[in-house]
């Protein structure tokens, strides 16, 4: 089996490095890729928008129309010492077109990741605005942390209060 040697990429504009490329340098860097949720506050990590999830219906603004989830009405709260998340008959908002089946996968992932902790690491790479605009189009950050793969982990851990 052949090894792929570890590269410079070019900086000078000739070749914009891809997703795959991108993680490989951010793996590098003192702060690598792929490191524990608990050290990157889900709220700060920027789902990737070329790598859409056309299957999910639930996203953050989603979690935080339904769920309130981020503000003082947040339904998933801590209730002594156990974290509540309603189950998806207690929903009072419209739901739209999430199923009650979806809902309640993630509430499961939420509810687990929150007693068991995060497993899997969520897979990110570091983006620049300079280079990658594309991730920058909702948020005035300079750069920021991109999921790669985790997507619903990280939506998991909101639902989880976890930062």
């Amino acid at each position: 089996m052949k090894t792929r040697s570890r590269m410079a990429f070019p900086v000078n504009g000739d070749h914009k490095p891809g997703t795959a490329e991108r993680a490989e340098i951010t793996a590098r860097l003192k702060i690598p890729r792929g490191r524990q949720l608990v050290e990157h506050n889900p709220w700060e990590l920027l789902p990737d928008p070329n790598n859409p999830r056309p299957d999910e219906s639930i996203d953050e603004y989603w979690l935080k129309r339904v769920l309130h989830i981020g503000s003082e009405k947040s339904l998933c709260k801590l209730n002594g010492k156990e974290w509540v998340i309603p189950e998806f008959h207690e929903l009072h908002e419209d739901t739209g077109i999430v199923s009650e089946s979806d809902y309640d996968e993630l509430r499961r992932l939420a509810l687990s990741i929150r007693n068991e902790g995060l497993i899997q690491p969520i897979e990110i790479f570091l983006a620049d605005k300079k280079n990658e605009p594309e991730y920058f189009k909702d948020n005035e950050k300079y750069y920021a942390y991109v999921v790669t793969e985790g997507h619903r982990r990280r939506l998991a851990a909101m639902m989880g209060g976890l930062d």
